[in-house]
């Protein structure tokens, strides 16, 4: 293959190679799921990816992907092509994963827009402070009013000035990363009509973190939201439903949040999420020698198979093909095991259309 090769006939190039070998691509996603390495073992993947890896700079793949009710929807994932990564790696298991979904590639583009940042120093003020700065923010710069990504918007310090940024992108956005949310952040949110991929890293205030006691999947909430808490940790907050025909709805969602409200917001998005990313701790002691700010489920998440599968019992996920379990500290030998046989009980649960990995140890 010519190293010549432009980015922009990797269209047909893509879909000759994938089509050559899809049994062996099959085969090897059990090796990935094993945690071996790719290389060597998907030759035709291998190939395709080299040839995007040719050019410089940032590539995006968009793939059409058909959706349970018939429609065409679009997803695209960004890989940063510089540096000394094993960008190729990566890719070969990005392909991989749109194979084994039926996703299609379609085209190889280039992201024309940066994600929108928000001065640190700014971001991190509280309410009474900087305000001046704050409104010529949302004033005078040109680029939030055409921003379809955002990255690392901090809501709890200024909860009103952070909800009126996700007003203004709503139209437009995306792909956004936000952290501590309260629950005007999250209604925003649910109405924005792009959004595709989202990740939520904490809460504001509004919400109990302290929920590692009794769960019960009461539906009272669901119908009536006046009877919501966000402060009872033992049953759902429920969110608002999207209309089962809207074109409104999540592909990647990747959390980090208290039990009453990761699982209402799983069920929102239920009928277009395809890719689902947990922030769950291996369980590595007794919960009653855990202190009080550490008793968080996402910190002890040993019935995590059990939530999920209360969850499948209620609400189908049609379009779902991908969880990963992303576990931040280290996992030594004796963890392996421990987290294997949470893998093994997740598969089980979500069924063999779900390829499920833990993101720390392969």
């Amino acid at each position: 293959m010519s190293h010549q090769q432009r980015p922009c006939d990797a269209r047909a190039v893509l879909r000759d190679v994938l089509r050559k070998e899809i049994t062996s691509a099959r085969l090897a996603l059990e090796a990935v799921k094993c945690g071996k390495q790719i290389d060597g073992q998907m030759p035709y993947v291998n190939r395709a990816a080299h040839v995007l890896t040719v050019a410089a700079g940032k590539v995006s793949l968009l793939v059409n992907c058909s959706t349970v009710s018939g429609d065409d929807k679009t997803l695209d994932a960004e890989l940063s092509l510089q540096g000394s990564f094993k960008e190729k790696d990566l890719l070969a298991r990005l392909a991989l994963y749109f194979l084994v979904t039926r996703g299609r590639f379609s085209k190889v583009l280039q992201k024309s827009t940066d994600p929108l940042s928000v001065d640190s120093f700014l971001m991190m003020s509280e309410w009474f402070q900087k305000r001046r700065e704050k409104r010529e923010f949302l004033e005078q710069n040109d680029k939030i009013c055409k921003a379809t990504s955002v990255r690392y918007l901090y809501c709890s310090p200024d909860l009103e000035w952070s909800a009126r940024i996700l007003q203004v992108v709503a139209p437009r956005v995306e792909d956004i990363t936000v952290h501590d949310v309260g629950i005007a952040h999250l209604q925003i949110l649910e109405s924005m009509p792009r959004l595709r991929r989202l990740e939520i890293k904490g809460t504001s205030s509004d919400f109990l973190w302290n929920d590692l006691g009794p769960f019960n999947w009461n539906d009272e909430g669901r119908f009536n939201f006046q009877d919501n808490d966000p402060q009872d940790t033992t049953r759902p907050f429920w969110l608002k439903e999207l209309p089962s025909g809207s074109s409104t709805g999540l592909v990647s969602l990747t959390v980090s949040l208290p039990r009453q409200l990761l699982l209402p917001l799983i069920v929102q998005q239920r009928r277009t999420l395809r890719e689902l990313t947990l922030d769950v701790e291996i369980p590595e002691t007794c919960a009653d020698d855990l202190y009080d700010w550490q008793k968080r489920w996402s910190s002890y998440c040993h019935d995590l198979p059990q939530r999920l599968t209360e969850l499948l019992e209620r609400f189908s996920l049609p379009a779902l093909r991908l969880v990963k379990l992303l576990r931040h500290h280290s996992i030594y030998e004796e963890a392996h095991a421990s987290c294997f046989k949470q893998l093994r009980a997740v598969r089980r649960v979500l069924g063999p259309k779900v390829t499920v990995i833990c993101v720390r140890c392969g």
